[in-house]
């Protein structure tokens, strides 16, 4: 193009090649200024001078990209908003050492008092100092922004409160932001939702049920209405403190307030899946084809995880036909949910036709779903059935065994009575170096006591105590029944005082 007489490259071309070679690493750096010092002096302007520093800018050379910005102004070129956004940028990623805050306002003071209109403070270089703040907890320099940002008429946005509530939050006075949107709210600068929805999760994420709460009422006193996704967080919150109660009484009044979504369903699932209330679960989805909310495959996923957890194969089917029917299809997690429901019904040769389907359709099974066909057999002592889908997996899918892996076979032996095998299963699990946890030792005891060996059925017993502190009531009824077999009265007594 240098070499056409016709067609020579102007700025914004020199400005493009500048853009090109600055994003391939540091490398290319002096490509950047050999095609910027082929402009012409007389015809770089802001645009030119804004690509060069923002290359060096891109590649963490805030120092070089400063000295820019003095050499344009040396030159007469002035600087645009875009132009002290990128050197501020630069300057306020760099970590090692960090730029002092005060440098980053002193670029700001910069672009206050120049006279253009066009090097003007913008939201971007709002939010790039508060990102700043934020990220140095400097909440008093994060106010006196944000009141600065008003007074000028910029309106922030999601990203502004969200930076707003972490430098507060970084400083630990998330109260003080509460206040702050209760004074913006009074003065005609209602914060958005997603500017609450950021304080409520800042007081989730440190378990501050209350103040979250706190947030949602003071948000609805501002005249702000609360979102679906406001409401997600403190469902999700309840849930996981165990707040069952506190969770149907939210989801009621989320619905006089705002439709539920299918993340809100989604949410719910998982909380009362996790929580023991499978039927409940049921009942919510039922109750969300009802109001015609589509469930996705999150939702169906939740569903039959709770169908598999608590028995309720007959519903994980009717979830399994929804998918069918709406053209989707079943995950491996979806199936595992269904083998697993049928797991708890005994049902063994419809959970290995479940199984062998999802084959069928392309969805590939996962160690999840394996385990999962495994520990369906080995309640019910089908050991060899436990170790065919074991060698399928590993043969088959090339998927080594997990310690989940090792403690259904393990119950598998010991539910078939295959002892030894059961007792081989767990030394070649230590050898594979995965730690036993109380299922694995509790399996192991069970063989010894099964066998009725007094000797090592102790010595199993002692390394539970020794692992978990306090060995579960499972593992003292088994040591019970092993001596009571025995007619070791004085050690069942001594067994039963500990």
């Amino acid at each position: 193009m240098q070499r056409q007489s016709w067609c020579r490259p102007d700025e914004h071309i020199h400005a493009i090649v500048i853009g090109v070679l600055g994003r391939q690493g540091p490398a290319l750096l002096d490509k950047c200024l050999e095609v910027f010092q082929d402009l012409p002096a007389d015809a770089r302007t802001a645009l030119s001078y804004t690509s060069l520093i923002a290359a060096y800018a891109r590649n963490a050379l805030h120092d070089d990209a400063r000295a820019l910005l003095d050499q344009m102004k040396a030159q007469g070129v002035a600087p645009t908003a875009a132009t002290y956004n990128t050197v501020l940028a630069a300057c306020a990623r760099a970590a090692d050492p960090p730029v002092p805050f005060d440098m980053l306002l002193g670029l700001f003071a910069e672009m206050r008092h120049d006279p253009s209109p066009a090097v003007r403070p913008d939201l971007t270089t709002y939010n790039t100092l508060l990102a700043a703040a934020a990220v140095r907890a400097l909440s008093d320099q994060s106010e006196m922004l944000l009141r600065t940002m008003l007074e000028a008429g910029i309106i922030p946005d999601t990203a502004s409160y969200r930076y707003i509530v972490d430098a507060f939050a970084n400083a630990g006075d998330l109260s003080r932001v509460a206040e702050l949107f209760r004074e913006m709210a009074d003065t005609g600068h209602t914060p958005d939702p997603s500017a609450y929805l950021g304080l409520m999760e800042a007081h989730t994420r440190i378990g501050a049920t209350a103040e979250a709460v706190a947030v949602l009422r003071q948000m609805q006193a501002d005249g702000c209405a609360p979102t679906a996704a406001t409401y997600r967080v403190l469902l999700d919150q309840y849930g996981k403190q165990g707040r069952f109660d506190g969770v149907r009484e939210l989801f009621r009044e989320m619905r006089t307030a705002v439709p539920p979504d299918t993340a809100t369903y989604n949410v719910l699932f998982n909380v009362f899946g996790d929580g023991g209330f499978f039927k409940e679960v049921v009942e919510l989805f039922h109750d969300m084809l009802r109001t015609g909310i589509e469930p996705d495959m999150e939702t169906c996923e939740g569903v039959l995880a709770a169908c598999g957890q608590g028995g309720l194969h007959e519903d994980a089917r009717e979830v399994l036909d929804y998918i069918t029917k709406e053209g989707m299809v079943p995950t491996a997690k979806a199936y595992t949910g269904l083998i697993e429901a049928l797991g708890h019904a005994a049902m063994y040769e419809e959970a290995y036709v479940a199984f062998n389907m999802m084959t069928e359709i392309g969805s590939l099974p996962t160690i999840e779903t394996y385990n999962s066909l495994a520990n369906v057999f080995a309640k019910g002592g089908l050991f060899r059935e436990a170790e065919s889908v074991f060698s399928r997996m590993t043969n088959s899918a090339g998927i080594q065994k997990s310690k989940d892996s090792y403690d259904a076979l393990i119950e598998a032996y010991c539910q078939g009575s295959q002892l030894d095998d059961a007792v081989k299963a767990y030394m070649e699990m230590r050898k594979s170096r995965f730690n036993p946890d109380e299922r694995s030792l509790e399996g192991v005891l069970n063989a010894y006591c099964i066998a009725g060996v007094i000797d090592e059925s102790k010595e199993q017993f002692e390394e539970i105590r020794s692992n978990m502190t306090v060995p579960s009531i499972i593992a003292y009824c088994m040591m019970l029944s092993l001596y009571a077999r025995n007619d070791s009265g004085l050690m069942l007594m001594i067994c039963w005082k500990k």
